[in-house]
């Protein structure tokens, strides 16, 4: 039965005309499909005007009204606080006589960069949700294929792996500081303050490899989600590699060739390259790791299937083990330094201890409520 299949096959239209379970695209192609494929996040018909809808509620970047001020707001907080952050740690570290003291600054020094970034992000965030408005929809992969949309992921993704690594770090040397495991390393200023610096540098290093990994061209069969046309009935608007690949082998099939297709995405481009014409397929944008979603945060949670599965179950892991070590070396630290109080009673060199330990704590604590900020607008 040619009726009502989604096909044009009069050539009119008129066939698929009246179908009680077809949706008729507004302009484009195909002509229909089936309603069960309206608002479903896909862009069926090359127009979008079956995510684009009155009742897909699809309009906007970020879906709950009002919170593109909201990431702006939380943005603008964190990076105020922060930058205070960065000012006054770097003014301590200059002033500072104590070996541990200017390690304990530097440290909150580093986790404030790491909170400026995702403070930043918020602003950009929201800003561009604000110049999207309700254009969103229909312009929706060009933003997710765009430069604005994978320099946000690097930017979240950097700022919150860096932060966490330095507060894991801040922590254990919390810990075997309190448990008297450096006081060799302390009486030498010089030597641990090189150390601070050169392992403050392999994080950032790290941090920024995690980050930008997912956009290196040699990488891109292990993150790249598919290929935007937005103008092309060969493939959907943005076609994912089985897409191609189900086209290629329709093409062989076709013209008779026996040869095994590859699954990578330079061979089938390059396939496409030489055997369409360039108005066949024109222009073409990959789709990026961070194109995951309209707000390009790092994608943790993933199907086994996604060729990203492996980096983000290993950064997802990562993450866990620096959770709980921040918890349990503060859990000691919290409980020697108790334990330590109650058999020593304070004197006057205890206090003066005392009272720059909760100094840090309490910047500590401030640095902990700017993250916490920059996740309020996600949940």
């Amino acid at each position: 039965n040619l009726i009502c299949n989604h096909i044009d096959d009069c050539g009119d239209g008129s066939d698929e005309k009246d179908c009680i379970l077809s949706f008729r695209c507004e302009t484009g192609f195909p002509k229909s499909i089936s309603k069960a494929e309206i608002c479903n996040g896909v862009f069926d018909c090359s127009d979008g005007s079956d995510e684009c809808g009155k009742g897909c509620d699809n309009d906007r970047m970020l879906k709950i009204r009002g919170f593109q001020y909201t990431a702006i707001f939380f943005g603008v907080l964190s990076t105020s606080l922060n930058s205070y952050t960065i000012y006054q740690g770097t003014l301590m570290l200059l002033k500072c006589q104590s070996a541990n003291l200017r390690i304990n600054h530097f440290f909150m020094t580093l986790i404030g960069v790491g909170d400026l970034c995702m403070g930043l992000y918020l602003i950009f965030l929201g800003s561009s949700d604000v110049h999207y408005g309700t254009r969103y929809c229909p312009l929706k992969y060009e933003w997710l294929t765009s430069k604005t949309c994978s320099f946000l992921g690097v930017l979240s993704t950097f700022g919150s792996l860096f932060s966490l690594y330095i507060m894991t770090l801040i922590s254990l040397y919390r810990a075997l500081s309190v448990a008297g495991k450096l006081g060799k390393l302390l009486s030498n200023e010089k030597r641990i303050l090189q150390l601070a610096a050169g392992i403050g540098i392999l994080i950032a290093t790290l941090a920024i490899f995690l980050s930008v990994i997912p956009l290196l061209p040699s990488f891109r069969d292990y993150f790249s989600n598919g290929i935007y046309y937005p103008e092309v009935k060969l493939f959907p608007r943005l076609a994912d590699i089985n897409s191609h690949v189900s086209f290629v082998e329709k093409y062989k099939e076709i013209s008779n060739d026996t040869s095994t297709t590859s699954k990578n995405w330079v061979d089938l481009i390059e396939f496409v390259e030489s055997h369409l014409k360039k108005e066949d397929f024109g222009e073409s944008t990959y789709q990026t790791f961070y194109g995951n979603n309209a707000v390009c945060i790092f994608k943790y949670f993933v199907k086994n299937s996604d060729p990203h599965y492996v980096l983000s179950l290993a950064i997802t892991i990562m993450n866990c083990f620096c959770i709980i070590t921040i918890t349990l070396c503060y859990s000691y630290v919290v409980y020697k330094t108790q334990m330590e109080t109650d058999v020593k009673g304070i004197i006057r060199d205890d206090k003066r201890q005392i009272s720059n330990q909760r100094k840090i704590q309490i910047k500590l604590f401030l640095i902990a409520i700017t993250d916490l900020l920059t996740l309020i607008p996600f949940y």
